[in-house]
């Protein structure tokens, strides 16, 4: 009976460790105050200062590195930075200059490729149609050594939507799809996880020392009931 006991708590053992993840999903965040508590050595690209006023820098597909991230689309897909003077109908959010391509295609795509070493991410979208409304759905896909994604449904405007994720491994880059006519991105923030344990998911260690500490201990309390 003993033996039975013991092999039934270390079968537990075995079975609760293995359900522990060794690396956890990028965590998503929509709200950039939460977000900017979670992450820590951030740096926010506003687009500003780089189209005139009441004007547009176009930088065809790219790759243009904007704030230390480069940012690239598929050929025949227009990348722009905006002033919001250039037309307030599509451009005008309340926060300056955007950054805007053109997502009327089935392969329109944005991809934005982060600085080494940055594990956290975050940024302001929004889409337009020719005419209201302009809510849409977008598609962000992060990429951390896998590839997680997330469903994005914007806001009409003048309200941005904010998206945010923090992963436990580096993220190279994200891409923003969608099939809208136009998707602009602004306030785009990167940076690392703040440092310390990630809440309520123990180490896999943890849990088999935890487990092995009981069965001794149940070792030791049958022996002293002999």
């Amino acid at each position: 009976m003993r033996f039975s006991r013991l092999a039934l708590i270390s079968s537990a053992i075995v079975l609760v460790a293995a359900s522990v993840p060794a690396s956890a999903a990028p965590v998503r965040f929509n709200d950039r105050a939460a977000w900017t508590a979670a992450a820590q050595d951030i740096t926010t690209v506003t687009f500003e200062g780089i189209a005139p006023v009441g004007g547009f820098e176009f930088f065809v597909n790219g790759p243009v590195d904007i704030g230390g991230v480069e940012f690239a689309t598929i050929p025949n897909t227009g990348l722009f930075v905006v002033d919001p003077d250039f037309g307030p109908a599509f451009y005008d959010w309340g926060s300056g200059a955007v950054l805007n391509f053109d997502s009327s295609g089935p392969l329109a795509v944005l991809t934005a490729t982060l600085p080494a070493g940055m594990s956290a991410v975050g940024f302001d979208v929004m889409t337009f149609q020719m005419l209201p409304p302009y809510a849409s759905t977008v598609n962000v896909e992060v990429n951390d050594g896998g590839t997680t994604s997330f469903t994005v449904h914007t806001d009409e405007l003048p309200f941005r939507t904010f998206f945010g994720v923090i992963a436990a491994s580096p993220i190279t880059s994200i891409t923003i799809s969608g099939i809208t006519l136009g998707i602009n991105v602004d306030n785009f923030s990167y940076g690392k996880a703040r440092e310390g344990p990630p809440p309520h998911i123990p180490e896999p260690s943890t849990v088999i020392l935890l487990g092995f500490g009981l069965v001794r201990l149940r070792a030791r309390v049958t022996s002293r009931r002999k």
